[in-house]
């Protein structure tokens, strides 16, 4: 049975989707060295997909835009489907009825990972959550190199883990290797639908799984909460049964997280000071904020499960310098301080960067609507010194829900970030102090 999944050599591949992250890209180049046949189709063209053709390169196979075919899928021997990919879509349904195995880029890894290498030689490190999953794992990488180890991050954060799986394999083989992985509702409820279709036992699970928050997200590709919540839980359910759960803030929704957890080793944030982990901690970090001091807790009880704690992983910890798009310091105006944190898609992200900062903030915020509760946003701009909206459905709701006082402090919309970030600067160019 492992064969059928692991062995690749001469099967016809369908990659369902190439996106524009670089994981069909990726799952491409990896099913086509593994000595696949393999077709890429995506609904977009080329103005669309231009990052994923790049990232493509050089590779053996076919190229299909525009369209989907069904021959691409009723003839497939395996199917990998990009996150993006509705799970319900017609062609993809019918391929797998036809007898097409259902893959994506993480489970090709973990199936591949079973097969070659031993939890000994490998430790997997999962992190999930509505906010922070970037944050936490890429904190956790930082420090394990900062420690010595060898270690690799990939999933979510845009890159997929089959475009360095090769130099993974060889460096667990040379010695112990951690391998962190952000991961997506969108992937993890992927995996658990490849293994509703076949669990054999053929795929390495994670380790350690931590879980950062739930917050209200997404509802505009998700039925209900429920559903989003379900995702994020199958996380707990898929790992190892000896592993070990970390979970943050699961709000109103732990009980379903701890029914996920189904008697594995849960520790709770709550929880940290028990375990003795006050000189883990990072006293000075690079990056602002109460949500990064949780997640530098979070990446600290992992690295406890690791066998690590103490001075010399605070110092690691402290020294974290951010990820992009996530409070990234990215320089200055005049002399105040610019941060970019458009990562924060979601009301409750913007509230707590602007809770970050002790100096009064100017926040450029708004965009489309998600079908969110806006009230925290709301906050986020009545706590902050002048914001500038960007024009779309969710701003024109958030305008109308402002209080007359926070009107008054409110710019725009602005058409284009490059408009909102010249009001802001013509404002900051009139302060006489940094803000």
């Amino acid at each position: 049975m492992k064969n059928a999944v692991i062995s690749l050599k001469n099967k016809l591949v369908t990659i369902m989707g190439l996106g524009v992250h670089g994981g069909g890209a990726a799952a491409a180049r990896h099913c086509a060295n593994r000595g696949a046949r393999v077709t890429v189709t995506d609904l977009r063209d080329e103005s669309v997909l231009d990052a994923g053709l790049k990232a493509l390169g050089n590779w053996e196979g076919r190229l299909v835009l525009g369209e989907h075919r069904e021959e691409d899928f009723l003839g497939a021997d395996v199917i990998v489907k990009n996150p993006a990919v509705p799970r319900n879509a017609a062609l993809l349904t019918r391929g797998l009825e036809s007898g097409a195995l259902l893959a994506t880029d993480i489970s090709l890894l973990f199936a591949e990972l079973a097969a070659l290498i031993t939890p000994d030689q490998l430790r997997i490190i999962a992190v999930t959550g509505t906010k922070g999953k970037s944050s936490t794992a890429s904190a956790i990488h930082h420090a394990l190199l900062s420690l010595g180890c060898r270690s690799f991050l990939g999933g979510n954060i845009t890159i997929s883990p089959l475009g360095f799986i090769d130099e993974l394999l060889d460096a667990a083989i040379h010695g112990p290797t951690y391998l962190v992985l952000e991961l997506s509702s969108f992937q993890i409820g992927d995996l658990k639908m490849v293994l509703s279709h076949r669990d054999d036992g053929i795929f390495r699970r994670p380790d350690i799984s931590i879980l950062t928050n739930m917050m209200p997200d997404h509802l505009d590709y998700y039925s209900d909460m429920n559903s989003y919540v379900a995702d994020k839980a199958a996380l707990f359910a898929m790992t190892a049964p000896d592993g070990c759960l970390i979970s943050g803030r699961p709000g109103q929704w732990e009980a379903e997280f701890a029914r996920a957890a189904a008697g594995r080793r849960n520790l709770s944030l709550a929880g940290i000071s028990e375990l003795g982990l006050e000189d883990s901690l990072p006293a000075d970090p690079l990056v602002p904020g109460a949500h990064q001091r949780e997640n530098f807790a979070l990446a600290a009880m992992a690295l406890a499960e690791l066998g690590f704690r103490g001075a010399d992983v605070a110092h690691a910890l402290e020294r974290f310098p951010g990820v992009d798009h996530r409070l990234q310091y990215i320089g200055c105006i005049g002399m105040h301080r610019v941060y970019n944190d458009s990562a924060a898609t979601i009301p409750q992200a913007a509230l707590a960067a602007v809770g970050a900062f002790a100096e009064p903030v100017h926040l450029i915020c708004g965009g489309s609507d998600k079908q969110l509760d806006l009230s925290a946003l709301a906050e986020a701009v009545s706590r902050s010194h002048r914001t500038y909206l960007l024009a779309g459905t969710a701003t024109d709701i958030l305008i109308n829900s402002l209080s007359p006082a926070g009107k008054q402090r409110v710019r725009g919309p602005f058409d284009s970030i490059a408009a909102a970030v010249s009001a802001a600067a013509d404002d900051l160019s009139s302060l006489e102090s940094p803000s």
